[in-house]
């Protein structure tokens, strides 16, 4: 009886064991097929990510390219008066980006409207947003995918040799940021004003052989004053000139490289004493009266020169003429000497600026004396004195105050050298 039960038994759970072994195999199975989808869906999420994001990447690349493009053009038509939008939108195009407003849009600005150089307007902004459709992505993502590409160029206009004024007077806020007070004085030179001007004198009374345009008023008296070209009032501001910038000038810059390759004898660098005995502890470089001056002279601080000779200091037997730069105040007399340029058409170059109208931050002065060059501070006050003065050259300043007696100016557009625009992408 004992027999029959258990052979009973395993009878009953041999079955049993089947069917449970068949469950497990089926839910093994179910599960390999969910590990298999999810798998796959990975699988194409990656492939998706290689072939999505290699063409956004792609996308990103060329829309970089076209706004740098873009840009560049745009600030090389605003240095040569063209028009920039076309310029910048021909750019765009001609890189495969034709601002259609759907697949992607080409968006300019002069000056530009956001970021550090919001407002300048020597700089042209030049934005590209652009959208490709997804591809394998779109299991997780199915929107168009996008980028957004933006570029800065700055513009510097050129110098046309011989597109030279001779006066320029950029403080468009000081009063009156040319004035004129000479006993006796003969201008050949062109007069420009950003505010307004003041021109009287006496003595042998002022004559001006050139054109006189102002944004403000001009205050002109003409029974001592004798005008032989037009005076306009009410023009727009003129940006400076020439534009020269006082980093081609320090050590390593464009034309201080230039003067040290030619004859290094004629370049001085002066930061401190250690650099030259002249330069006092209060920042103020005074050469002594028994030096001979010659070359370009780089000064981080101000500069006083009265007494110093102008002569040979290279010993090639003749004087090849003085620059001084300075990053503050200028205090030159010359005296009786004559004093001609040396590089560039400059005399005098101060990086100097005015903070408060009716002080003087470039004082120039001579007695029976001839200069050949140009006095430059564009953002600075400069005062002219003297007497039995000519000056072959000009004056740029943020104001310029002329006095003194039987003064002339004559001005030379030919000193001044050429240049073409200078366009760069800002980094």
């Amino acid at each position: 009886m004992a027999k029959q039960e258990l052979v009973k038994q395993k009878v009953t759970v041999q079955p049993m064991k089947r069917r449970f072994l068949e469950r497990m195999h089926k839910a093994e199975s179910g599960q390999a097929m969910v590990l298999m989808m999810i798998l796959m869906v990975g699988l194409l999420a990656i492939t998706g990510l290689a072939v999505d994001g290699g063409g956004l990447y792609v996308l990103n690349h060329n829309a970089q390219n076209a706004v740098d493009a873009a840009s560049l053009s745009a600030a090389y038509a605003l240095c040569t008066r063209g028009d920039y939008l076309n310029a910048a939108l021909d750019a765009a195009r001609e890189n495969g980006f034709d601002n259609d407003g759907i697949t992607n849009t080409v968006t300019v600005n002069n000056p530009p409207i956001s970021g550090d150089k919001m407002g300048n307007s020597a700089y042209v902004q030049v934005s590209i947003a652009a959208k490709k459709p997804s591809f394998f992505i779109q299991i997780v993502f199915r929107e168009p995918l996008g980028v957004v590409a933006l570029a800065e160029s700055f513009c510097i206009p050129p110098r046309i040799a011989g597109d030279f004024g001779g006066v320029w007077a950029g403080s468009e806020v000081c009063n009156n940021t040319v004035s004129m007070t000479n006993s006796g004085a003969y201008i050949e030179s062109d007069i420009h004003s950003n505010n307004g001007l003041s021109i009287g004198g006496g003595g042998q009374g002022i004559t001006i052989h050139g054109d006189i345009d102002t944004v403000g008023g001009a205050t002109i008296d003409y029974s001592k004053v004798t005008v032989e070209g037009t005076v306009t009032t009410g023009v727009d501001t003129r940006d400076n000139p020439l534009n020269y910038f006082m980093a081609d000038y320090m050590p390593g810059g464009t034309t201080a490289a230039k003067v040290v390759a030619t004859n290094p004898e004629l370049y001085t660098a002066i930061f401190s004493t250690a650099d030259d005995p002249d330069m006092k502890s209060n920042g103020t470089w005074d050469p002594a009266s028994n030096r001979t001056l010659e070359g370009l002279y780089f000064i981080d601080g101000n500069v006083k020169v009265n007494g110093p000779k102008f002569g040979d200091r290279d010993g090639d037997g003749h004087f090849e003429g003085i620059t001084i730069v300075a990053t503050g105040n200028v205090d030159f007399s010359s005296g009786t000497e004559g004093v001609i340029q040396f590089v560039d058409g400059l005399i005098i170059f101060s990086d100097v600026e005015i903070t408060n109208c009716g002080t003087t931050n470039v004082s120039t002065s001579g007695s029976s004396t001839i200069w050949q060059g140009l006095v430059y501070a564009p953002k600075g006050a400069i005062k002219q004195s003297g007497s039995n003065m000519t000056v072959y050259g000009g004056y740029i300043g943020g104001s310029i105050e002329f006095s003194g007696s039987n003064f002339r100016m004559i001005t030379d557009p030919d000193m001044v050298p050429a240049r073409p625009p200078l366009i760069s992408i800002s980094q």
